[in-house]
């Protein structure tokens, strides 16, 4: 545990290398231990070796087949990859005891939605929402989810205009949501001139 703790300090700090010393030492000694395996894999991942960090995350899972930390890491990964089936199996197998986490319905919905499942995804934004209210990452997701792949642009533009309510200007996704905004509206205006 003392050397899980220190690997945990050094990541918090950004000293990755550092944590990546530590955790490799102590797998050395300790070769089942599920949580130093997680964090070599969050160590591989901030030097972008999504390869080696998979390996880690699934040794940390062939270890301890409980652990979340784990499983919710190789589902981030693998839907920053595109790989939605996996992720989505890997997230319901965390909502199984942890129904009530937002975080998790909303990263199950963003695979949903890149499986092409649209209404469900979006059901599960709004279970997410209805969880934790003060989350902006809802509003935009369903701003997205409207104006990209369901093109239901009245929505798309309630849920993109709500977004921008939430956020100031300075925010990094505030001129992409008003690029948005003023897409749909083009949009909705040229489609209300078609016969």
């Amino acid at each position: 545990h003392a050397f899980l703790n220190v690997a945990i300090a050094y990541m918090r700090q950004g000293l990755y290398d550092q944590a990546g010393l530590i955790a490799a030492s102590a797998i050395e000694k300790q070769p089942k231990a599920a949580a130093l395996y997680n964090v070599m894999g969050l160590v591989y991942l901030s030097q972008d070796n999504s390869r080696s960090a998979t390996e880690s995350f699934l040794a940390a899972l062939g270890a301890d087949p409980q652990n979340d930390d784990a499983r919710l890491n190789l589902a981030a990964l693998e839907l920053a990859y595109g790989n939605f089936d996996s992720a989505l199996k890997r997230f319901d197998e965390v909502l199984e005891h942890r129904k009530d986490d937002a975080s998790i319905l909303m990263s199950r919905a963003v695979a949903l939605r890149g499986l092409g499942r649209y209404d469900e995804a979006e059901r599960g934004y709004l279970a997410a929402q209805g969880l934790d209210r003060t989350n902006t990452d809802v509003d935009y997701n369903l701003c997205v989810l409207h104006q990209q792949y369901t093109q239901k642009y009245e929505e798309a533009k309630r849920w993109c205009e709500t977004y921008l309510g939430r956020i100031d200007k300075g925010h990094p996704k505030h001129a992409e949501v008003s690029r948005r905004v003023k897409s749909v509206d083009a949009t909705l205006k040229a489609l209300k001139k078609l016969p």
